[in-house]
């Protein structure tokens, strides 16, 4: 306590009067100095500040006009001092005059001895500051240059009294710098220049603290070596909050207010202060001088005490001062960013030098002006863009959200964003205090988001982009505030450009990035940030690399270009780790294409081109519109979206409407398929990954697109339905589509590129395949293929592809666009999906144009073909099929539902699809593969003038199955081919409508007089033996129809039924077919008429007189005119017919008239000569 009062007492005895302190030194014969220059200085009346021509209106006015006062310069120095109104009275340009008198005596005075004694021991341990003593320097004694090197070797370990002397010596450095050599020397002329002389009116002491303040100003402008001699004394402040003057007196209220119970020193208060800058009740002046301080430290990080003591050890271990190139001071983004580096490859930093980064992280977000660079860069767009942004992180906010690119319709030619030199200050922030890591950092982001955090991610831990990342999971969340929404795409816009910034992927794929795709070894380079380039634009290929090797898109073409060279190199295997994080992080961003930069990239003008409109300018849908337009779109940006789309149709959660739409349904309807497509395959890192590529999720969902649940979401609904259409667009689009069908594509199809070309291709390969080449069955165009066997696996996969596009017209291009026309005239009040629109063409197939005739007739053939494919057979017998069809194959299911279609339990929809599936069989002997295969040589030898007079795609309207029928009748058919048409016979007895013919021709008669019948077979065959039918054509059909069920009781289910008992008792030895039992029951009635029950024998009486009626009446077609006539006049071309027949017959008699005309009558008398 002694020597502190001793101590101050001394410095008083100095502030007072400087000789006096001349005179005790030299009676103590310790120097000898010039007395005469100090007495010339106070006392000469040539040197006197009263008669300076810029004080000498002012001193008198402040100090009165005494003589003993004015006539002193040590007492106009205590008056100036003493006075509270001196700043007021005293003006800059008499202050700087002031401060260079005070200049001149600190040139003087002597400190050697002083030093010597006290602080003996620590002079001991540093003997290089001895040293300083000996240099020459005509500014300042070397008794300056010992305490200035002392001052710098200050510790813990240092005696106290040397300590406490040393520290009363930095209060006097700011009094009258005669204790910093280096910075009188090199700063002096700044000080004139700058005009920057300055007294501190707040202090008792001679402080020249507003004189380095003035400098601190103009920092940038300064001289180099100046420049480091201010951030070395800066250095010295932060150590004590009392030493930095302004910064003291303008936050005294403020320490008292926030840091009361704070403890002086280390850069306590300062730190303390620093975390309330936000608190609106600080006040302007105190955040002024804060700022101020904080833009010392972002160029020299040893100005931060607290920040130095907490992080010396991971700054030296980790070698983070290297490369400084003989500099001293060392900016703060570097040791930053290398400390960041060290974190980012999983080494640990000490607790309290984690918690000092966050701090300084935040004040460098929070604060845009403590970055030089950016202020320069961005002068404009803030002025422009940014004008009433209140000081803070939300001018950094409005930066980002203008670093956008517009894409609305009218800004295509007005850039409205920030300039790139401005947008590449911003990412360079950004990157250097790392504000992914740790939300905390962005103090709007916070604020916006903390209740959505506390809420949604309370169980998260905050570090490491974990907040962040949760928070991006859940942007979609009703429970998320729309200010955080938006704060959070603003962060995720510049996140998604580089690599570096999102802590988790760099975690797991920085090993892999630096492998396969040039990502840098380090989370910063030194030789990057000597230059001050972040090489933001890394980021963006980084991602997009490795986004490629994940989802296998792009890195396998050149398989396709040199399979040779590709055999030899080793498949690319990415971390299951980073697998993981690039899925979850591309499922965040597949919301917006501004979020995947290598997509917005190639398709900026395609996006202002086609999807600038306000319809589609929503969050997810940018990538539809691209979808939807693809082929219109510029290469590069067609090849970007071809890419993505593949990508989707193997991950559901790409899909941005879909997965947000849907979501609830999968997790419903598709639980297990989802819980399997999130497991990471091991083979997904193979060669051929692709193949083992799942989309189980978007299949069920496919399949279970006509669910009431999923009809019930129309979002759902439409997205599934898109997903389709732009899936067809391209073969490619679909991987194991792709895979699966690879080499038949290869081999049939090279030359189709959409799906629905492929797929119909293939279809045709496969229909030639299975005919084995008959030219009597080809229909359409044919390919180039010569019926090459198709594979099972793409068989297989065929008849997916072809089950789903007969679910929707909508999604067969080619059918959409031929039937547009009939669509409108027969369907339009029929809604489309579930293959309603398809099966009301079917029925109406007659009367439909040519080329809608002829597509439709190629789907109606698959279908048949193959039952499988056929959605609605499917979808509606569903029930029946599991119950009576569970053995049969798929693919012919059709006949096992022909045989239980009178089962009562089946449902009445099945069964009337059925009937119509058998009246389409039919209709053309095509469309029913066992008729075709059992009649292949009838065909060709009784029928085959039928095929050949036929038009190429025309309906062969029943013709060929009633040439068959009349060979049945004259008993010319293989057993194989008669089996099929007495089923076919035996059906139409069952329902007329199976029979086309007779059912189009007897139309009237049908509607008129027998539609209230339950059995219409029976009221035709009535009222045709009852001659009540007047139509020649009509009663044709049913005579021929009469003389068919003749050959084949069974086929006449009415008499069958109620003759089977008689049947069984007295013809049970009797074949059946060509007429055999029904003649052995005729005899029984002929013979012995009793023997017969009274049922079967009195209808057998009527059969018998209408089986004679019948011969009598049937003609067969062509041998007579009238039923010519009647044939041609029901025949649906008929007007045709009649005009042609007209023309003739008027060529005919014009020709007549013609020849009367040129030959010349003979006389009679020539005739009798």
């Amino acid at each position: 306590m002694f020597v502190k009062q001793k101590f101050s007492i001394f410095l008083m005895m100095i502030q007072i009067a400087i000789v006096m302190i001349v005179i005790i030194i030299n009676s103590s014969s310790a120097t000898n100095l010039d007395l005469t220059k100090i007495h010339y200085l106070f006392q000469n009346e040539t040197n006197l500040l009263s008669t300076n021509p810029k004080c000498k209106n002012e001193l008198p006015e402040l100090c009165g006009h005494d003589e003993k006062i004015l006539g002193n310069n040590v007492e106009i120095m205590n008056c100036i001092f003493e006075r509270s109104d001196s700043e007021r009275k005293l003006s800059e340009q008499c202050q700087h005059q002031i401060w260079s008198f005070k200049m001149e005596v600190t040139k003087l005075d002597h400190f050697t001895e002083i030093t010597k004694t006290v602080c003996k021991s620590l002079l001991k341990q540093n003997h290089d500051c001895l040293d300083a003593e000996t240099e020459i320097d005509s500014n300042i004694n070397s008794g300056a240059n010992i305490l200035s090197c002392l001052i710098e070797r200050i510790s813990s370990e240092t005696d106290d009294h040397c300590k406490l002397f040393l520290q009363q010596m930095e209060l006097i450095i700011f009094s009258d710098y005669r204790l910093i050599n280096k910075f009188t020397k090199e700063c002096e002329q700044s000080i004139q220049d700058w005009k920057c002389g300055r007294l501190d009116w707040q202090s008792d002491l001679h402080s020249q603290t507003n004189t380095i303040q003035c400098l601190q100003k103009h920092i940038d402008q300064l001289p180099e070596q100046c420049q480091m001699e201010i951030l070395r004394i800066s250095e010295l402040q932060s150590n004590d909050f009392h030493l930095d003057k302004p910064l003291y007196f303008a936050c005294r209220n403020d320490r008292e207010h926030f840091c009361q119970k704070i403890e002086s020193g280390n850069g306590r208060i300062y730190k303390c202060l620093m975390s309330n800058l936000d608190d609106p009740e600080m006040s302007e002046e105190c955040k002024d001088k804060l700022i101020q301080r904080e833009q010392l430290i972002t160029r020299d990080y040893q100005i931060s005490k607290s920040f130095v003591q907490a992080c010396r050890l991971d700054i030296r271990n980790h070698q983070c001062r290297e490369n400084i190139k003989g500099r001293k001071e060392i900016r703060l983004s570097r040791i930053l960013l290398c400390l960041e580096n060290v974190h980012s490859k999983g080494l640990n930093l000490l607790p309290e030098c984690q918690a000092e980064m966050l701090l300084h992280r935040r004040f460098l977000f929070e604060n845009y002006k403590l970055t030089p660079d950016l202020v320069d860069a961005c002068q404009n767009d803030l002025h422009d863009f940014c004008p009433n942004i209140e000081f803070g992180a939300k001018i950094l906010h409005c930066l980002m959200k203008h670093s956008k690119t517009k894409r609305r319709r009218g800004d295509a030619h007005d850039r409205k964003r920030i300039s790139s030199n401005c947008q590449q200050e911003v990412e360079k922030l950004l990157k250097e205090v790392n504000f992914a890591e740790d939300w905390r950092v962005d103090p709007v982001l916070q604020q916006s988001c903390q209740s959505t955090a506390d809420n949604l991610c309370r169980h998260i831990q905050p570090g490491n982009g974990r907040i962040l990342g949760c928070l991006a999971e859940h942007i979609d969340s009703p429970q998320m505030a729309e200010e955080c929404r938006e704060s959070l795409n603003q962060m995720q816009y510049f996140v998604a450009r580089n690599f570096e910034l999102d802590s988790e992927i760099y975690d797991a794929c920085h090993p892999d990035a630096v492998k396969y795709c040039g990502a840098h070894r380090n989370w910063h380079q030194n030789n990057d940030m000597m230059n001050g380039i972040m090489d933001p634009e890394r980021g963006p290929n980084v991602i997009a690399c490795l986004y490629r090797y994940v989802y296998h898109v792009n890195h396998h073409q050149n398989k396709d270009k040199d399979k040779d060279n590709q055999k030899q190199q080793q498949p690319i295997r990415i971390g299951k780790q980073c697998v993981y994080h690039i899925k979850r992080v591309m499922k965040q961003r597949a919301s917006s294409v501004e979020l995947l930069p290598f997509i917005e990239a190639p398709c900026l003008q395609d996006l202002v081109k086609y999807c600038s409109s306000v319809q589609v300018f929503g969050k997810g849908y940018e990538m539809s519109c691209l979808q939807e337009n693809y082929q219109q779109l510029d290469l590069k940006c067609r090849l970007a979206i071809g890419n993505f789309t593949i990508a989707q149709s193997s991950n559901f959660e790409l899909n941005y409407p879909l997965f947000r739409s849907c979501l609830s349904i999968v997790q419903e309807l598709c639980a297990t398929e989802y819980e399997n497509d999130n497991i990471i395959n091991d083979d997904d890192d193979d060669d051929d990954s692709e193949s083992t590529t799942s989309n189980q999720v978007i299949q069920c969902l496919i399949r279970n697109k006509n669910h009431y649940r999923i009809k019930s979401k129309q979002q759902c609904h439409h997205a599934i339905e898109h997903f389709q259409l732009i899936n067809s667009k391209d073969f490619r689009f679909d991987p194991r589509f792709k895979q699966a069908c690879k080499q038949d594509i290869e081999q049939n199809c090279r030359n189709f590129r959409t799906k629905y070309d492929v797929i119909n291709c293939l279809s045709l390969a496969l229909f030639n395949d299975s005919n084995n080449n008959d030219n009597d069955d080809s229909f359409g165009p044919q390919t180039n293929q010569i019926g090459r066997k198709i594979s099972n696996e793409c068989h297989r996969m065929l008849r997916e592809e072809l089950y789903q596009l007969n679910e929707d017209i909508d999604l067969d291009p080619g059918l959409l666009q031929a039937c547009q026309h009939d669509r409108q005239q027969f369907c339009s009040n029929i809604q489309p999906g579930e293959s309603h629109v398809l099966e009301c063409l079917k029925s109406n197939i007659i009367r439909l144009k040519r080329a809608c005739q002829h597509r439709l007739f190629r789907k109606q053939y698959i279908e048949s073909m193959d039952n499988s494919v056929d959605y609605s057979l499917l979808s509606m017998c569903k029930i029946a099929i599991d119950k009576y069809c569970i053995l049969s194959d798929l693919h012919d299911v059709i006949y096992c539902l022909r045989d239980h279609r009178n089962d009562p339990s089946m449902g009445h929809n099945c069964r009337s699809l059925v009937l119509k599936r058998l009246a389409q069989q039919n209709q053309d002997y095509r469309l029913n593969p066992r008729l075709k295969s059992g009649c292949r040589i009838e065909i060709h030898r009784h029928c085959s003038n039928i095929i050949r007079e036929s038009k190429t795609n025309e309906l062969l309207d029943g013709k060929v199955i009633a040439c068959l029928k009349q060979q049945y009748l004259h008993n010319t058919l293989s057993q194989t081919c008669e089996i099929e048409i007495i089923n076919i016979i035996r059906e139409v007895s069952m329902n007329i409508e199976l029979d086309p013919i007779l059912y189009r021709v007897c139309q009237r008669e049908i509607h008129r007089k027998c539609s209230n019948e339950t059995d219409i077979n029976e009221c035709l065959k009535n009222r045709f033996l009852s001659k009540q039918i007047d139509d020649l054509g009509c009663k044709h059909e049913i005579a021929r129809l009469i003389k068919e069920t003749e050959a084949d009781i069974e086929s006449d289910r009415h008499l069958f039924e109620i003759c089977l008992s008689d049947l069984k008792t007295f013809c049970s030895d009797v074949i059946s077919g060509h007429g055999h039992q029904l003649n052995c029951l005729t005899q029984i009635h002929h013979n012995s008429p009793h023997r017969l029950s009274t049922e079967c024998d009195t209808l057998l009486s009527k059969r018998i007189q209408l089986f004679e009626y019948a011969g009598q009446e049937y003609i067969a077609i062509g041998d007579s005119f009238v039923q010519m006539f009647h044939a041609v006049s029901k025949s649906p071309i008929h007007n045709y017919v009649y005009l042609f027949l007209s023309i003739i017959l008027l060529l005919i008699f014009l020709f007549g008239a013609f020849c009367g005309q040129i030959y010349q009558p003979i006389p009679t008398s020539d005739k009798i000569k």
